[in-house]
C-alpha cells in the first residue's frame, strides 16, 4: 500500500541531474554551502552537501548528490523511487568540524 503522505519523487522515477538535485534542495531548504561537506564514497562520487542553519529556517540539513547515479534496489511497487538520495536534518548547532565529527556520537549521521 503507497504510504499517502509520501512526498513524490522529484524526478517521478527518472534520474535527476545533480544540479537538478541542487536547485531542489535550494527551493525547499536554502542555500546550499558551495563545497561538499564530505565525499563518503569517492569511487562511486557519492558526496554529502551542507545547507546551513538560518533564523527562519532552525535545522541544518545534510544531503547526499551521486546515490541517485545508480539504480538502488527497491521494493516491487516502489519502481519510482529507485534513484534516491537521502537527506537530513540536524539541530542547528550540531559539530561539523572535523575534530569534532572524530566522535562517534557527532558522526553517526554520516554513516
Amino acid at each position: 500500500m503507497r504510504n499517502p503522505f509520501a512526498q513524490q519523487p522529484l524526478g517521478g522515477g527518472r534520474k535527476q541531474s545533480h544540479n537538478d538535485i541542487i536547485r531542489h534542495m535550494e527551493r525547499h531548504n536554502g542555500p546550499v554551502q558551495e563545497q561538499a561537506l564530505i565525499e563518503i564514497v569517492p569511487s562511486l562520487e557519492v558526496a554529502i552537501n551542507v545547507i546551513p542553519a538560518r533564523p527562519e529556517q532552525n535545522p541544518l540539513v545534510l544531503f547526499t548528490i551521486g546515490m541517485s547515479n545508480r539504480p538502488q534496489t527497491v521494493p516491487a511497487g516502489a519502481e519510482e523511487y529507485r534513484y534516491t538520495e537521502l537527506f537530513v536534518r540536524l539541530p542547528a548547532d550540531w559539530p561539523l568540524e572535523r575534530k569534532a565529527l572524530h566522535q562517534e556520537n557527532n558522526f553517526w549521521p554520516f554513516r
